[in-house]
């Protein structure tokens, strides 16, 4: 069903205007659906277990600080040979408010 058409040129050029907001809205929402679609994918992908120094990246602090808080037990890991492990999902519960 189309728009009433309406003799004022005010009302139908709001008119109009309102039907290419409603356009962009519907557009933004695409892109925001497409985004989180990405997201997800990139997460699915990502390593479950980080290197001491992936570790440290994914913090954004110093492979110092890594081994501070798995030193005083704040941060668990598991050893395989000489590689220390660290679990993404600890890494993300670790509070390093302390």
């Amino acid at each position: 069903m189309g728009a009433i058409e309406h003799h004022d040129p005010r009302i139908a050029a709001l008119q109009r205007l309102r039907t290419q907001v409603e356009a962009q809205h519907q557009a933004t929402l695409a892109a925001l659906e497409q985004a989180e679609g990405i997201v997800q994918a990139a997460q699915a992908h990502a390593p479950i277990w980080l290197s001491r120094r992936q570790a440290a990246e994914y913090l954004g602090c110093s492979l110092r600080t890594v081994d501070a808080l798995l030193a005083d037990g704040r941060l668990s890991h598991k050893a395989i040979g000489a590689r220390v492990l660290i679990a993404r999902a600890d890494l993300d519960l670790l509070d390093t408010r302390r």
